[in-house]
C-alpha cells in the first residue's frame, strides 16, 4: 500500500519568497536540490 503524504509549506518570514514576489536565487537551488533528493 502507498502513503500518500500532504504537506503545505508557508513562508512567514520572506526566506522563499521576498517582498517584491521574487524567488532568491537560494531558494531556487534549495528548491532543486530537494528535488533531486526526492524530498519533494
Amino acid at each position: 500500500m502507498i502513503k500518500v503524504r500532504k504537506i503545505i509549506f508557508l513562508d512567514i518570514d520572506g526566506t522563499l519568497v521576498d517582498y517584491e514576489g521574487k524567488v532568491p536565487e537560494s531558494a531556487v537551488e534549495a528548491i532543486k536540490k530537494a528535488r533531486g533528493t526526492c524530498l519533494i
